[in-house]
């Protein structure tokens, strides 16, 4: 009999143990999906962390020291956050807002200190490695400006100089990429946001700036030097825009998706483009007057994609 005890308690003792390890590491997995559920925390939170830029003009910025953020991109999110609340059944979900810069928008997300980064990031395989993207809201294309009469014809007469570009972009990656494959001796100058990397060119510390073209003409008209500047004929690469998400989370994508596509079927998102590039825009009424490109006019399904 004491024999059998013993044997029984030696069989018991590892059981119990394997349980409780089993219920912890169940917990454990649960909390982990739960942390990475966006919707419930949402939920639980009533509270939507959306990520903006400062002087992304004007998909993403601040009109003013004490402003809320305004643009194209902040338009399209703040309808997101109405269909959230539609979804969710929580008409009080309020929304907070964290700015961002172009050297830790990723890590934000990546972190969970946001649940969305509404500004202008473009859709890249790279960025796909650690963050998810909605369906396209833009297309720009990288495009360089030079001094007008500077003698700057085409890339090719940039070797040797400098050229500006905002850090933590795929601009500067794409400039670096084409340096290096054409074999020219560019120097970048790297600015901490778009306004100081044109603030290079405009006092001459910069041959050049290399930035997406919707920007280049925002901030030319800003400056009220239209006849100052002038583009290069080069196209260097195709930005497709989106609202960057959290990795592996498909039931917020798809909310976030679903609200996109709606706003393009229903010509919402045509009269925000109207709006935000073809009209006076806070806070000095500049109007960008941004043509409707052929890749922006796909998007918006206003010719076959």
């Amino acid at each position: 009999m004491k024999t059998c005890a013993r044997i029984k308690n030696q069989t018991t003792v590892p059981m119990i143990v394997a349980a409780i390890v089993l219920i912890v590491m169940q917990s454990m997995a649960f909390a982990q999906s739960a942390d990475t559920d966006t919707l419930s925390k949402i939920r639980k939170s009533g509270v939507v962390v959306v990520g903006h830029r400062t002087s992304s003009v004007p998909f993403s910025y601040l009109p003013g020291t004490s402003s809320a953020p305004m643009g194209y991109s902040i338009s399209i999110c703040e309808r997101v956050v109405d269909a959230l609340r539609a979804s969710l059944r929580l008409p009080g979900i309020r929304i907070q807002y964290q700015p961002v810069s172009p050297e830790n928008r990723v890590s934000l997300v990546t972190n969970r200190r946001i649940d969305m980064e509404c500004g202008s990031t473009t859709d890249t395989e790279a960025m796909r490695k650690d963050v998810d993207f909605s369906a396209t809201i833009f297309a720009a294309a990288t495009r360089v400006v030079v001094p007008r009469g500077a003698h700057i014809k085409s890339m090719r007469d940039l070797n040797g100089r400098k050229v500006a570009v905002t850090h933590g972009t795929a601009n500067e990656q794409v400039l670096e990429q084409f340096s290096r494959n054409h074999k020219l001796a560019i120097e970048l100058v790297r600015g901490n946001d778009h306004d100081g990397s044109f603030s290079t060119l405009r006092l001459g510390t910069a041959d050049a700036v290399a930035m997406d073209d919707v920007f280049l003409i925002g901030m030319i008209n800003d400056a009220g030097n239209q006849g100052r500047y002038e583009f290069l004929d080069e196209t260097l690469s195709s930005e497709p825009y989106g609202i960057m998400i959290h990795k592996d989370d498909p039931a917020f994508k798809k909310v976030v998706d679903r609200t996109i596509n709606e706003m393009i079927d229903q010509g919402v998102m045509a009269k925000l483009y109207l709006q935000w590039f073809r009209s006076p825009i806070p806070p000095k009424r500049v109007n960008l007057g941004l043509p409707f490109t052929e890749e922006m006019a796909k998007v918006l399904k206003l010719l076959p994609r």
